[in-house]
């Protein structure tokens, strides 16, 4: 609660340095062990380096790398969200992508920047160039997904949402999406178990010889 105590500062500072220590150390190994992992794993693990990272610069007020470093690591969550298997994958990345808009809306806030969607914000800041300098291979993530999704085929995941007056509202959380299929299934189910019933009780009422 006390922000201003320097020593808690000096604290959480050398916490978040500990922690990007270990994402970087994280990162290196599942490129180490590329072979032993999928894209999604490899590109996850990138994303959630850049994540740290960007907390690290943001909470030392450094507010450019920070909104550099959230611009690439919102567009790799957004194609890991776009190129996943399933539903709850592509929950889930949304969920990261939410988890890092209010810090980034923040950075862009203290560079003068009023825009207000930060998927515009981050394709103006996330040069090529950048995404290069901070993930060096960014390209080969990007390909590797969309390969993987073609490689998927025809086997669509099933896309939920949440209608709200009208309006169709994504599904941008894995837990909320869990409880969602797990109400449906278990509504399929009565209502099978009710036809089934229906159809015994008509059975036994007709007419008999």
């Amino acid at each position: 609660e006390d922000d201003a105590n320097p020593q808690l500062r000096k604290r959480g500072i050398s916490r978040l340095r500990r922690a990007e220590q270990w994402s970087t150390s994280l990162h290196q190994l599942v490129q180490a062990l590329s072979a032993r992992f999928g894209v999604y794993a490899r590109a996850e693990t990138a994303a959630y380096l850049l994540m740290i990272k960007a907390t690290t610069a943001f909470d030392r007020s450094q507010w450019e790398k920070a909104l550099q470093t959230l611009s690439v690591s919102r567009i790799l969550l957004n194609a890991i969200a776009t190129n996943s298997p399933t539903s709850r994958a592509e929950a889930l990345a949304n969920s990261f992508v939410d988890a890092g808009e209010a810090q980034m809306r923040y950075s862009a806030y203290q560079l003068g920047n009023s825009e207000q969607d930060m998927d515009k914000i981050a394709a103006t800041t996330a040069s090529p160039e950048l995404c290069q300098q901070l993930l060096p291979e960014y390209n080969q993530l990007l390909e590797g997904l969309a390969s993987a999704k073609a490689e998927a085929g025809s086997e669509q995941k099933q896309t939920l949402s949440l209608s709200w007056h009208g309006h169709q509202v994504p599904i941008r959380n894995p837990e909320l999406l869990d409880s969602i299929v797990a109400a449906q299934a278990e509504e399929a189910a009565l209502r099978e178990s009710v036809l089934v019933e229906g159809n015994d009780q008509d059975a036994g009422s007709g007419p008999t010889t």
